[in-house]
């Protein structure tokens, strides 16, 4: 029992109570914002962890979107030397590969997964 607050667990105001140390992220160690199917998760793993398990048929329907999506992926394609005049005349362009790469490096795909699957994900209190 505690001699200043007179309890067998010090609440947080009490000077002998443990300090609070925020949860590890458990892939990469950095300091955890979220839990996500029963693992602490830093902001940039809980993106990673939620956009590396999309379907394609979800990767295809974001680069379809809208018009403005599609310029998008286009421009991705070109800044990154994927596509070009010699790309257009091959009959065999990895299409697939170029959409998950776009989508797998792409903050707003994960927004667009959250509000289309509906994700559940929480917090963790600071």
């Amino acid at each position: 029992m505690c001699d200043i607050c007179r309890q067998t667990i010090c609440p947080s105001g009490c000077p002998n109570a443990p300090l609070w140390e925020p949860p590890a992220c458990d892939l990469c160690e950095n300091e955890a914002r979220w839990e996500y199917d029963g693992l602490h998760l830093c902001t940039r793993c809980l993106h990673e962890s939620i956009t590396e398990d999309a379907e394609f048929e979800d990767m295809t329907a974001f680069v379809s979107e809208s018009r403005d999506q599609w310029h998008n992926f286009l421009d991705f394609l070109l800044d990154s030397g994927e596509l070009g005049a010699d790309t257009l005349r091959k009959t065999r362009f990895d299409w697939p590969r170029a959409a998950q790469t776009y989508c797998l490096g792409n903050d707003y795909f994960f927004e667009y997964l959250e509000a289309k699957k509906d994700l559940e994900y929480r917090g963790l209190n600071d």
